[in-house]
């Protein structure tokens, strides 16, 4: 059972204009919508970019999927499951399940999908994601046994984030599995009818998708088009020229200006994501000051979040920076300690006792817009106590070249939680060791493992609340702010409850026409 402090607000705001005539294809039924990035293959496991993992969940389905107001997980294509003990999961699958192209869902799906997620000849980017699944036994045509290889608390999770099933007599005979995302077949609400780079997705909504539940609802629009267009301009006028539906990833500033028009409504989704700052303790940069314990609390004191929260939106939006590395809503998840608070007279003195009152030079490395326009804002209130901060914007690759061979001094930059109502991939993304480690601290990569193969919920929750704590007394990583998600769309477009674990904060089957 989920044990939840309090639940993830999401922040939805709604300007809604005078009335004049809306300009969507309500009267087709045609939902359209442009993303940043074209997509060349609707496959989630080899092609895990944002853009893949939303319009996927039009076409797939998960075994179970988390149900957030009711804090519990639910059945999609799973009915029940049982754990005879920890490494062992038994489910009862669905027996009125059909694959899009009219074939039935079985065990023999489920134990194909799981089978070649974990099988270490499979190439993709998150296999790791996997490596705990030992085996997946057949109990009947719609029954079947997963046994791990090691206890791994998050396994419910992880089955119901990004785990979408695919069906064995289409994936399984392909000599290159890239071939079936360019025409995937699923179990889920929509039908993929073209996947074209140029053109876009479209996708139909079938009448034979039984298994709604109260977190993957039926679809009311029959139609979906989604398109790539990389230029955020061209996008803003597709949207206003009324050729498109929606839009997303436009600025705060922008979003409101396009609110003022007569046809267009701003909504705003807050995923949980959010953007943390990492400072070097360990001293592998060069930088000898960071390694100061009180150098850090100087730097963290010196940030008035206030500042950041109206750059990126707080004008319009309530925003609050996340008060740990993790979320109650997580399992696993425990924390006491929160971010020290805005005290740039109490920063100043703190770099005077560490005897650095002149400051020193600082390079804040960030490789995302969003990341480089909050390290703009933090590297102005550095300067401000005499830090002489600088703003360093790397592509992501430059980035993680400069990670690994220990040269960043500060870093901003942006996490998702691995996707997982769990606290398990964030313990493994920032506590892994390796090219990641920063800290030096002997015992916290140990503590996270540790954390992610304790089955217990209490004992797990006390690893993890002292091993955030410590890194929040040590100052080393540390929430900067939410990322929201602004979406500009017609008057006559609705955003259902939107999903806290999606990168955008909404699901491609949940529009609506108003």
């Amino acid at each position: 059972m989920l044990t939840f402090a309090y639940r993830l607000t999401v922040c939805a705001v709604a300007l809604v204009m005078s009335a004049t005539p809306g300009f969507a294809q309500k009267s087709k039924d045609t939902f359209r919508q442009l993303h940043a990035q074209a997509i060349a293959t609707l496959d989630p496991y080899l092609d895990p970019r944002p853009e893949v993992y939303f319009a996927s969940e039009m076409p797939f389905d998960r075994l179970i999927m988390l149900d957030e107001g009711a804090e519990k997980f639910v059945g999609n294509l799973a009915r029940s499951w049982a754990r005879p003990d920890t490494k062992t999961i038994e489910m009862e699958l669905r027996d009125d399940v059909t694959w899009s192209d009219g074939q039935k869902f079985t065990a023999d799906d489920v134990i194909y999908t799981l089978g070649y997620l974990s099988n270490p000849k499979s190439n993709f980017r998150f296999a790791s994601d996997y490596d705990w699944i030992e085996r997946v036994e057949k109990l009947g045509p719609h029954k079947i046994r997963i046994v791990a290889s090691r206890t791994v608390p998050y396994d419910l999770a992880r089955l119901g984030g990004y785990t979408f099933m695919f069906p064995q007599h289409v994936h399984g005979p392909l000599e290159s599995k890239q071939d079936f995302g360019r025409a995937p077949v699923g179990t889920g609400p929509y039908k993929i009818v073209q996947v074209d780079k140029n053109t876009g997705i479209r996708a139909e909504k079938r009448t034979d998708h039984v298994h709604a539940n109260n977190v993957k609802k039926s679809p009311s629009i029959k139609n979906v088009v989604l398109r790539g267009v990389p230029d955020r301009g061209t996008r803003v006028a597709e949207l206003l020229a009324g050729n498109v539906d929606a839009i997303h990833d436009v600025s705060p500033d922008q979003a409101e200006d396009l609110a003022k028009s007569p046809q267009l409504a701003m909504t705003v989704t807050l995923p949980f994501a959010y953007q943390y700052m990492m400072i070097d303790m360990k001293g592998r940069s060069g930088v000898a000051p960071l390694k100061d314990r009180r150098v850090r609390a100087a730097i963290l004191h010196a940030i008035d979040p206030e500042a950041i929260n109206i750059m990126i939106g707080g004008k319009s939006v309530s925003l609050t920076r996340p008060p740990a590395l993790c979320h109650p809503m997580q399992l696993g998840c425990d924390y006491s300690l929160e971010t020290p608070k805005f005290d740039r007279a109490k920063a100043r003195g703190l770099l005077a006792e560490a005897g650095v009152p002149s400051g020193f030079d600082v390079a804040i490395t960030t490789n995302s817009l969003a990341g480089k326009d909050i390290a703009e804002v933090v590297a102005g209130q550095l300067r401000a106590i005499g830090i002489r901060a600088n703003v360093d914007p790397q592509t992501f690759a430059a980035y993680r070249q400069l990670q690994s061979d220990g040269k960043i001094n500060m870093m901003i930059s942006g996490w998702g939680g691995g996707g997982l109502p769990d606290v398990g991939g964030t313990l493994d993304f920032l506590f892994e060791g390796g090219s990641r480690d920063y800290h030096g601290v002997p015992g916290w990569v140990e503590a996270a493992q540790k954390a992610n193969t304790e089955n217990d919920d209490r004992a797990r929750r006390a690893i993890v609340k002292k091993l955030f704590d410590e890194v929040t007394t040590e100052g080393y990583i540390v929430p900067m702010a939410p990322i929201p998600r602004f979406w500009m769309h017609t008057r006559e477009v609705k955003i259902a409850t939107p999903s806290s674990f999606n990168a955008y904060g909404a699901d491609a089957w949940g529009f609506s026409w108003e």
